[in-house]
């Protein structure tokens, strides 16, 4: 017996309350699990969101795979824009120990030249190490307070999609150069999974690890969709 609520609004309505938009369950707002209510800047990403939950049908239950945008904006609004300062520390974190730092011969070499020489007409400090092995690297402090500089200057709405992104590409780098239109969305995703689709290639399939990887793939592409919405109407 599932423990997941059911559907038990009739109408779903796009709701403006102090500039903010989000959905109305029979005009009631929408309340997350913190207990926060479900509202964001962007009338087109309230409108997506209003749509999620149109979807879910009449005592049909509501499981969190259906309404992926809202447990973005879940993270989003509950859990990262109240605790910024952590991260901040914690794409800093995955800016000294990139995935770009530790290449792979199954990555596709173009993409590799087009991330470094993108970071490096933004500041030449900026440009990660390159490892010769899976050995820690030591960035010089140049290279600390130029990536430290760039993280304090970022918007929040940015600090929010990369504390998504990041441990999800295992890579700050590619994170930014992603929400920054340096990459296709998927010339991204193939780049950070190439050692995974190569596994694939060469031991065959294997319906767990094939299904995990497409998990993550729907993720990845869930708060891709979310970023365009959230940024589709700044002005509004």
């Amino acid at each position: 017996m599932s423990s997941l609520p059911k559907r038990f609004w009739k109408k779903v309505t796009l709701k403006e309350s102090e500039g903010l938009y989000g959905p109305a369950l029979d005009n009631r707002p929408v309340k997350l699990t913190g207990g926060a209510i479900l509202a964001v800047r962007s009338k087109i990403l309230a409108q997506a969101l209003v749509d999620e939950w149109n979807t879910i049908k009449e005592g049909e239950f509501i499981s969190p795979d259906k309404i992926p945008l809202t447990r973005i904006a879940g993270s989003h609004i509950e859990q990262i824009i109240p605790h910024l300062s952590e991260t901040k520390k914690t794409l800093f974190s995955f800016g000294l120990d990139d995935a770009l730092s530790y290449p792979s011969k199954a990555q596709d070499e173009s993409v590799a030249q087009k991330l470094y020489q993108w970071i490096r007409g933004m500041k030449s400090d900026l440009e990660p190490l390159q490892a010769k092995d899976l050995s820690p690297l030591e960035h010089k402090d140049s290279y600390k307070v130029a990536l430290q500089c760039l993280i304090e200057n970022l918007e929040p709405d940015q600090l929010v999609i990369l504390r998504l992104l990041a441990p999800l590409m295992s890579s700050f780098w590619l994170s930014f150069a992603l929400i920054n239109n340096v990459i296709l969305p998927e010339e991204g995703f193939l780049f950070a999974y190439a050692d995974e689709y190569q596994q694939l290639r060469d031991w065959g399939h294997d319906e767990v690890f094939a299904k995990s990887l497409e998990h993550k793939k729907q993720e990845f592409f869930d708060i891709i969709r979310y970023w365009s919405l959230l940024h589709s109407d700044p002005v509004s």
